[in-house]
């Protein structure tokens, strides 16, 4: 097949199709925080979310509409910890407890938190 228009990878349509201001920067989606459930955080503020989306690539950001930073839905630690609506185009960040007791913690489980300095006692 020919590169054509239609073929084009998603980071180049991204690129091309995404709002800019007037500096020819990203527009990026906005955060909407609401407030975490009694005695959980949201780890990562409005403010660390901004931060980042100038290092996220704009492939993954093309089409959100918006991100939000929400309450957990459960008693659960992590179920989930996030999610994506298709119909609607936003991303879902959910609130955590500061101190979570697990009864098992697998390997990759306490690989991946202690990178970011979690402690497991």
């Amino acid at each position: 097949m020919s590169k054509s228009y239609r073929t084009q990878k998603e980071s180049v349509v991204a690129e091309r199709r995404i709002k800019r201001d007037k500096e020819n920067d990203p527009i990026y989606p906005p955060v909407v925080v609401k407030t975490a459930k009694q005695g959980d955080i949201h780890p990562l503020t409005k403010t660390d979310l901004m931060r980042l989306f100038k290092h996220i690539p704009l492939k993954y950001l093309y089409g959100v509409r918006r991100i939000e930073l929400k309450p957990r839905l459960t008693t659960q630690i992590g179920d989930p910890f996030g999610q994506y609506s298709m119909p609607e185009k936003v991303v879902t960040l959910f609130s955590l407890p500061l101190e979570w007791h697990l009864t098992s913690v697998s390997d990759w489980l306490r690989n991946s938190i202690s990178r970011f300095h979690a402690e497991i006692i």
